[in-house]
């Protein structure tokens, strides 16, 4: 998954790869939070950033998309 995200979106860091990868295992923010030791609102700042910059559009959850591109 992380070869095929770095091969659509080069531009990614390797945060913010960690966090698709996180939320593609279905990880709450809670979750999300705890494994990688930071508050549950920097996991909402850098999941909606994360949409940005992905193009993700507002009314598409980034789980979806992630399981999308998965498929593809």
């Amino acid at each position: 998954m992380s070869a095929k995200l770095l091969n659509k979106y080069p531009n990614l860091s390797d945060t913010q790869i960690r966090y698709c990868l996180l939320t593609k295992m279905n990880l709450s923010i809670k979750e999300t939070a705890t494994i990688l030791n930071v508050t549950p609102d920097t996991v909402k700042v850098a999941r909606s950033r994360l949409k940005k910059k992905l193009n993700i559009p507002s009314d598409v959850s980034i789980k979806i998309f992630l399981d999308q591109l998965s498929k593809e």
